[in-house]
């Protein structure tokens, strides 16, 4: 898991490490919810956020952008909804939705919604 595929994106692991560092303090900073959502999974995902990361940007195949429009869309979603906390329950099904929008938004090529669940693990 020291590698990051050609495909992940012109930043390669530097990108996806940095990435992975700054969502899971974001993560960490939580602790458990306050109010549970559809994002919330019952229990942690065993992958790492930098393993799921570095699956995403293997199989999206979008371009580093779509990873920065992921964070800007989490971000709106603590902006507007302050009661919303990330943790380690749903910091996983936000990162798939948001990045896949972010492809859907900026890239030309994208694939379909199931595509992204499958790859996403819901």
């Amino acid at each position: 898991a020291d590698s990051v595929p050609a495909e992940a994106g012109a930043g390669g692991l530097e990108f996806v490490a940095a990435l992975a560092h700054v969502l899971t303090h974001l993560a960490s900073l939580a602790g458990r919810p306050q109010r549970v959502t559809r994002f919330h999974a019952v229990r942690a995902p065993p992958l790492s956020i930098r393993d799921y990361l570095v699956r995403m940007a293997t199989y999206f195949q979008c371009s580093d952008e779509c990873f920065v429009l992921g964070l800007v869309y989490i971000d709106r979603i603590v902006k507007f909804h302050p009661e919303f906390t990330i943790c380690d329950l749903n910091i996983h099904r936000l990162l798939v939705t948001s990045v896949m929008l972010g492809a859907k938004f900026f890239d030309d090529v994208y694939y379909s919604n199931a595509y992204y669940a499958k790859v996403g693990g819901v």
